[in-house]
């Protein structure tokens, strides 16, 4: 094995690895990162956590290649690299010393020697693709977007469940996606266009929380995603590809979640009330910082409209304790009063890409559920439903 790289392309390729190699040191297959020269002189790296994988492909920088392959404790191998400093670095597996990969920098004047963590290099490969390639179905969406989609429903998962709800949500159409993140009180959703390939054009599948964040990390957001569901039915597995930093080509493969997923359509299907409000992003969020600096110990801020001045008014806190409220400026119809969690709005308001959000009343059979959406979107439409902490008197 032979190959001569960037110092700057090696540190981006073991950044994206390490989002996923190294979590575990006990197990070999998860402390490493498998190294490898194809045979088309394409230089690769991959890391796994058990769940989500990680491939980062790289072209030829200069020189000639040899094919072969060695894993790397993750740590090490990215310490060393990282401190070498810009420059071409070279490396090599000798026949007589496969365990050993010895690299040049700094023009010949520098050199180090790494072993083997581990000698099955076919043991990561089994957590990232399946032997035979076969897709089921793909689909190719705008990768900025995408990047944004991701933050923009993540949040609202909770791995901790341990459930289906630990993961977001995939809905694929002939033309649309959608990606739902939900816990027990909370939805979020947002919906992107997408190319589907021949063949089959629908889909649904739940992807972990672990493997969108590695996703959003990984991914440079430009150019275009593509999104591949395998074919094998036992073991769902789904691959994200697209571009990475420094023109790396990534790849992140994960299992899917197989139980099933709960009916998030029901609230999507549930009545409109009359109640309708349009406010500024930046000032309700400016309200509700304020609010929260006084909010109760449930963490909520009553809204109101229209207030006295024709407003929204947002309110919070205890006479005993203290208490805040604030107008701001609003078109408001019809009159309405609920209380929601500071804390959930702030993080649906952080990922809204529009000036301004509506917000509505869902009837949800006795208990209305606020509904928030971001308004005048370029593309799709991005959603929040939210269950009340209390509707005030």
């Amino acid at each position: 094995m032979r190959f001569s790289s960037r110092q700057e392309t090696l540190l981006a390729m073991l950044k994206a690895v390490r989002t996923v190699a190294g979590k575990a040191r006990t197990i070999p297959a998860l402390s490493g990162v498998l190294l490898r020269v194809q045979a088309d002189g394409t230089l690769e790296m991959t890391g796994t956590d058990g769940q989500t994988g990680v491939r980062v492909l790289s072209l030829p920088d200069v020189g000639e290649r040899e094919t072969g392959a060695i894993v790397l404790a993750a740590p090490m191998f990215g310490d060393l690299i990282a401190a070498l400093g810009p420059g071409f670095v070279e490396g090599q597996v000798a026949a007589e010393a496969p365990s050993i990969l010895e690299l040049s920098y700094m023009a010949g004047r520098g050199k180090a020697r790494l072993a083997a963590s581990w000698d099955d290099s076919d043991g990561i490969d089994a957590y990232q693709t399946p032997a035979v390639t076969e897709w089921r179905g793909t689909w190719m969406v705008a990768a900025p977007a995408f990047k944004r989609a991701l933050g923009q429903v993540e949040y609202a998962c909770n791995p901790s469940l341990g459930n289906a709800l630990s993961g977001v949500r995939f809905v694929l159409t002939n033309d649309e996606m959608r990606l739902v993140g939900a816990d027990n009180f909370r939805i979020a959703t947002r919906t992107l266009p997408v190319i589907p390939a021949p063949g089959i054009s629908e889909a649904a599948f739940t992807v972990p929380a672990p493997t969108i964040a590695a996703a959003k990390r990984v991914l440079a957001g430009k150019g275009d995603v593509t999104i591949s569901l395998f074919a094998d039915t036992e073991t769902p597995k789904i691959q994200i590809t697209g571009d990475g930093e420094a023109d790396l080509r990534v790849e992140v493969t994960a299992r899917l979640i197989t139980e099933e997923y709960p009916n998030w359509q029901h609230f999507f299907s549930l009545p409109l009330m009359q109640p309708y409000c349009l406010v500024a992003v930046a000032d309700l969020v400016a309200a509700l910082k304020r609010v929260d600096k006084v909010a109760p110990k449930d963490g909520s801020v009553r809204l109101e409209w229209p207030s006295a001045d024709g407003g929204l008014k947002l309110s919070g806190g205890e006479e005993s304790t203290g208490s805040c409220e604030i107008t701001v400026d609003a078109v408001t119809e019809n009159q309405a009063r609920i209380a929601l969690g500071v804390q959930l709005l702030l993080e649906f308001l952080g990922t809204v890409e529009s000036e301004h959000v509506s917000i509505g009343l869902v009837d949800g059979g006795g208990m209305p559920l606020g509904r928030i959406c971001a308004t005048q979107l370029h593309e799709g439409e991005h959603i929040y439903m939210l269950a009340p902490r209390r509707v005030p008197e």
